[in-house]
């Protein structure tokens, strides 16, 4: 579901026109996400708490140049859902098939996994001593 979606069901479950319900709702999530950065926790009563999170800086190899940078650090919201939508959504079928997500596979080389399994590669012999 998307914000259009939303207003739209907003709009028909309350008998407002959809002009005002989108006003509405659009500025219930302004109001909160302007909330959210000026406080480090929100808690909104039978829906959750969204929370500051800190991200340190990392590590990364730029691929363009092969030169090893860091990230800065940042913050990041957060969400832990209220126990009662957690309750409600474990009654809430699985899907039997993944989502499809619109991201486009990167052509960058992936770092090798521990668990793939690797070629095996004689050993290069050693030299034997000359004995002198």
């Amino acid at each position: 579901m998307n914000t259009s979606d939303f207003v739209k069901e907003f709009a028909e479950t309350y008998n407002v026109s959809a002009g005002s319900a989108d006003a509405w709702v659009r500025s219930i999530f302004e109001y909160l996400g302007e909330y959210i950065v000026r406080y480090p926790e929100v808690r909104i009563a039978k829906l959750g708490v969204f929370k500051h999170v800190y991200t340190p800086a990392q590590g990364y190899t730029d691929f363009k140049t092969g030169e090893f940078k860091k990230s800065k650090p940042r913050l990041k919201v957060g969400y832990v859902m209220s126990k009662k939508i957690d309750e409600d959504m474990r009654g809430v079928p699985v899907p039997d098939e993944t989502v499809k997500t619109s991201r486009k596979k990167s052509n960058f080389p992936t770092r090798l996994h521990k668990n793939l399994e690797v070629e095996e590669v004689e050993p290069i012999p050693e030299d034997e001593p000359d004995g002198t």
